[in-house]
């Protein structure tokens, strides 16, 4: 694999993991699991529209 792919891959990654985790950033130990007690969850928003890239990602995508 060359390394410009596998740089493409971590950056990738990254946005998803970031737009999946951003309604749970800033909050209490345990708001995933409190919101979503049987461990799955749901694309939702916190601040964002589901799935939206956070500023994070969209300064890194610059």
């Amino acid at each position: 694999m060359r390394s410009i792919d596998r740089a493409g891959g971590a950056v990738v990654g990254s946005a998803v993991g970031d737009a999946l985790g951003a309604p749970f950033e800033f909050g209490l130990p345990g708001a995933y699991r409190e919101r979503f007690p049987d461990g799955t969850g749901e694309m939702c928003g916190g601040g964002w529209d589901p799935g939206e890239a956070t500023d994070a990602i969209a300064l890194t995508a610059r």
